[in-house]
């Protein structure tokens, strides 16, 4: 014999059930990366004799985007292996250049150039020896994708940041999102952009607070007049105009520089034009990292170069005293700044 339950019973069944559910937690709603950005402004403090660094508009410095730029840089996640980081070809002490000829890449790969040292990068308009990158966003990710640096995809190091609590929460705190490669190579540009060397003894000159001695004031002079040219290329708050030009080092090009890129015979042998500040810390020097010491430099410069067929109508010889060879050897190192390469911020 079935059992008949009164119709009035399944319509009270049915609002109990809605009841019940109704009672039940809601699942909780991820968590919104926009509520941890954090835009307070990252403050450089600059001499009167600098301009105001050049930051792109859709990159602003933040405190958020320099801390985890700084992480990255240090960090050797960025390689295949975690072998190296930036810091590992770029130190601190040696002006964040290396001061080995050819910087070592994963597995021991020797690079072809001379790693170029960091500092007052905002001011340039393009990066690397041969200009090929056009901004600090583009030149932070080639290393990690350079066979001969880091050897990595940059998918790669976004996957493995994305697997990172910490730096997850980093990427929030710095762009709102997680991790991906336009952020990394945000954060990254933005640290680079705040590592500004302006103490040097020539700049504490300019500001007024120590002068020169007689000599860096008679290497002022050789540096600044036709005899030796050197202010053509080496001007401005950072010491250097920026250009490519052929110094005459090769005889025959092995290594085209900027004429690899441009495919023009011209721009053979044409390299970018560096800065002379933290001399003192960066050798060895030129794209090659020929020369050991300054004085094998002007010694170089003196002898008028190795007629290449691109060099600049600029090098040519000239004749120096022993004691005006000191004199703009003085002048150069007084444009190393010893507060820079134990700057606390930059570690």
């Amino acid at each position: 014999m079935k059992a008949h339950f009164p119709s009035i019973l399944l319509p009270l069944a049915l609002g109990m059930v809605l009841l019940f559910s109704a009672c039940e937690p809601d699942e909780p709603a991820p968590p919104d990366p926009m509520e941890k950005l954090d835009l307070t402004p990252y403050e450089v403090t600059l001499p009167p004799h600098f301009p105001d660094l050049v930051v792109p508009e859709d990159n602003p410095l933040t405190v958020a985007k320099v801390n985890l730029g700084k992480k990255l840089f240090y960090d050797p996640v960025l390689s295949v292996d975690n072998s190296i980081s930036c810091n590992s070809c770029h130190l601190q002490e040696n002006a964040f250049s290396d001061p080995n000829q050819f910087s070592l890449g994963v597995g021991g790969t020797e690079g072809k150039r001379q790693a170029m040292p960091i500092f007052n990068l905002a001011y340039n308009p393009s990066f690397f020896w041969d200009g090929r990158a056009a901004s600090l966003e583009e030149q932070s990710l080639m290393p990690i994708e350079d066979p001969a640096e880091m050897k990595n995809t940059v998918s790669e190091v976004v996957n493995r940041l994305k697997a990172s609590t910490e730096y997850t929460e980093m990427f929030h705190k710095a762009f709102g999102k997680d991790p991906d490669a336009e952020g990394l190579a945000k954060a990254i540009a933005s640290f680079e952009r705040t590592i500004v060397s302006h103490n040097s003894p020539y700049d504490k000159y300019l500001k007024g607070i120590t002068p020169l001695t007689p000599s860096q004031q008679r290497g002022w002079l050789i540096f600044n007049q036709e005899v030796a040219e050197c202010f053509h290329c080496h001007n401005g708050h950072n010491n250097t105009s920026y250009d490519f030009r052929d110094n005459g080092l090769q005889a025959t090009y092995e290594d085209l520089g900027l004429g690899a890129l441009t495919g023009h015979e011209s721009d053979y042998g044409k390299f970018k034009v560096p800065s002379l500040r933290n001399l003192k810390f960066s050798a060895p020097y030129m794209h090659d990292g020929r020369f050991e010491t300054l004085e094998e430099v002007i010694e170089y410069y003196m002898s008028g170069g190795n007629n290449s067929p691109n060099q600049d109508v600029l090098i040519r010889p000239f004749n120096l005293t022993n004691q005006e060879k000191q004199d703009l050897l003085a002048y150069l190192l007084s444009l190393s700044d010893e507060e820079f390469i134990v700057e606390e911020e930059y570690k």
